[in-house]
C-alpha cells in the first residue's frame, strides 16, 4: 500500500471542538459528537489521557451498542 493509498480515509479528532471528522479523498463526509477523556490529552502509558498525534485503528468495540449507547473502559452497560 502507497503512502497516498493509506492515507486516503482518515478520522481526524477536534479535542476542543469534541468532533470527530471522517475524511475521505480529502473531503469532509462524516461529522461525529465525541467525548475524550477527562483526564485531559497526554501519551503517557495508561494515563487514560486522550493520546495526541497520528494513530493506526487496530480495533473496533461497539459493535452491537445502540446509537448513543454510553460505553464506558470499552463495556456497554445499557446507558443511553
Amino acid at each position: 500500500m502507497s503512502e497516498k493509498e493509506r492515507y486516503e480515509e482518515l478520522l481526524f479528532v477536534s479535542i476542543e471542538e469534541q468532533k470527530m471528522y471522517r475524511i475521505e479523498s480529502k473531503k469532509i463526509t462524516h461529522i461525529y459528537d465525541i467525548s475524550t477523556s477527562k483526564y485531559g490529552v497526554g501519551n503517557k502509558k495508561n494515563s487514560n489521557k486522550t493520546p495526541l498525534g497520528l494513530h493506526i485503528i487496530k480495533e473496533k468495540h461497539g459493535d452491537n451498542v445502540p446509537i448513543n449507547g454510553r460505553m464506558v473502559g470499552r463495556v456497554f452497560y445499557g446507558h443511553i
